[in-house]
């Protein structure tokens, strides 16, 4: 009868998301347009798909031939172009929470494991990639789906099963790394999990280590060698690898705030008013001492997702008393979150009671880690890679709350706020999504409507994504910032110019005058000729 429910859950939860998010894609206008860093992907898939031939473009850090395989794949099968390839992250995105749930499953109870999952479902960042090519939503769900073939290895009663699970979770765990290299923790988790847990499956896990080991080091010294990389540049930079590691607890802090602010009696625990303190102490030296959003870029914020992708000032989209309260909530959870996890008194997980739960604790570990050496060699942390450590935290804390019919356990009424709280997040997820998914539309209209009127795309500055879209070149990352651009995007294409601009304000910009103005974008035309 439970299978049956669980079976239910997963279908509505799929079928909710996506039903959801593609209506709000479609009403926005915003389907089958590049937003953000995905035109890159997007064409990458699509000459794949056509010619195949895997040409990068200029601006693809990441490893992403896991993704565009699947695009282009998809695309050959029932053809069609950008809302194909975006179809394929939104069933992505639509299966990452059932995914979760899944996972949740083998350590809670029902209840606790739709609010983990849920929490998914709260964040701007999944309701954005899920109308978008990037990598990030499906990565996270070859993730969460690696661990969750990882903890079923470490649990099977027979050799044989677990021997599977744990070659299935080793694939699907080089997948996502070949779509991103730091989805490379899970399946390192999982092996570490099972030699330290399983006796009986050392030999696989050795097998499995070595030919994954070899696999990925012929795949990135592949992969790096092609033209049209864009590898890393090693900058280090202390201060900032600090800021965004707050900046990443914030944000976690935030999402699982359904889960760790009403649940577990924080209040009447000193040590959690003084993880509060500190994470609010946190906070202030990033928002007051360097002037630093509190949340990672680029996806949380006022003003909506990648708001710096584009010209002017994009309108505040949540207000500021709004805000202060979003902040306010995202530090005491943080603060609640981590004293949640350092205390190792009634947390089964911690104490390593069960070997499946060293799965999450390792895979945790190694993703901070690869996390923090990403940050120092320039990478910066965006909450968008971040995806696939909520449900992982939320069954961290979960098992800390005490359970159902004992004198400890949280009243109804902590659950029904948890609800309510869940639904805030929820809803200000969709506002910020559909501010977004607006703006993108209405830059790309404006855009387009000139060069259908016969001007060069590529002196039009709307948006990196328009240049990127059609440069005929590839992008080259050093060109970015080049002074004098009004669009840190320009100097990355040549042959791109400003003899356009599209800006979502209406400042008046020196040596342009205005053409037209309407839907929240205002577009002028250069003084001079060009």
């Amino acid at each position: 009868m439970q299978r049956a429910a669980d079976r239910v859950l997963v279908v509505a939860l799929v079928l909710g998301f996506a039903a959801a998010s593609g209506a709000l894609a479609a009403r926005t206008g915003a389907w089958g347009l590049p937003h953000n860093d995905d035109w890159a992907m997007l064409r990458i898939a699509q000459r794949l798909g056509d010619t195949g031939e895997l040409r990068l473009v200029g601006w693809n850090r990441m490893s992403l031939v896991g993704q565009s395989v699947l695009g282009a794949g998809a695309l050959r099968l029932v053809g069609g172009g950008v809302s194909t390839l975006q179809a394929v992250s939104l069933a992505a995105a639509a299966l990452l929470p059932a995914v979760a749930y899944a996972l949740l499953r083998r350590f809670l109870p029902p209840g606790r494991a739709v609010l983990g999952a849920l929490t998914l479902v709260g964040t701007c960042e999944l309701w954005l990639l899920s109308a978008s090519f990037m990598t990030d939503v499906l990565a996270a769900l070859l993730v969460v789906g690696c661990l969750l073939l990882g903890v079923a290895a470490v649990r099977a009663p027979a050799r044989r099963a677990a021997v599977l699970l744990l070659v299935g979770a080793v694939l699907g765990g080089l997948w996502a790394f070949t779509v991103r290299e730091g989805a490379l923790a899970a399946p390192v988790a999982v092996l570490l999990a099972a030699a330290v847990g399983r006796r009986d499956l050392r030999a696989p896990v050795w097998a499995s280590a070595g030919a994954g080991g070899v696999a990925v080091v012929v795949f990135e010294l592949w992969r790096r060698s092609l033209p049209g990389d864009d590898p890393p540049v090693l900058v280090v930079d202390l201060v900032a690898t600090a800021a965004h590691g707050v900046e990443a607890l914030l944000w976690t802090g935030l999402v699982l705030s359904p889960v760790t602010l009403l649940l577990g009696r924080w209040w009447r625990r000193g040590r959690a008013w003084v993880a509060v303190g500190v994470t609010g102490c946190l906070a202030g030296w990033v928002g007051l001492g360097l002037d630093r959003p509190l949340f990672p870029a680029n996806y949380l914020s006022q003003r909506g997702g990648y708001s710096t992708a584009e010209l002017g000032s994009r309108a505040v989209l949540v207000p500021d008393a709004v805000w202060a309260v979003v902040c306010v909530v995202a530090v005491v959870s943080a603060g609640v979150l981590v004293e949640r996890l350092a205390d190792r008194r009634g947390r089964r997980v911690a104490a390593g009671t069960d070997p499946a739960a060293r799965v999450l604790t390792w895979f945790l570990a190694l993703t901070v880690a690869g996390l923090l050496v990403q940050d120092l060699v320039g990478q910066a942390t965006y909450s968008r890679y971040l995806l696939a450590l909520p449900p992982v935290l939320a069954v961290l804390v979960l098992q800390t709350v005490p359970s159902a019919g004992t004198a400890a356990a949280p009243h109804r009424r902590a659950w029904v706020g948890s609800a309510v709280l869940l639904a805030a997040c929820c809803a200000l997820a969709v506002v910020l999504t559909a501010g977004t998914l607006r703006s993108d539309t209405a830059r790309w209209t404006a855009a387009q409507e000139l060069a259908d009127a016969g001007v060069d795309p590529m002196s039009i500055a709307v948006g990196q994504e328009w240049s990127g879209w059609h440069s005929a070149v590839p992008a080259v990352h050093a060109g970015r910032d080049a002074p004098g651009d009004r669009g840190w995007w320009t100097g990355m294409f040549s042959g791109a110019s400003e003899c356009w601009l599209v800006a979502v304000d209406d400042r008046e910009r020196a040596g342009y005058r205005l053409v037209s103005a309407g839907s929240g974008v205002w577009v002028s035309r250069a003084e001079t000729t060009c």
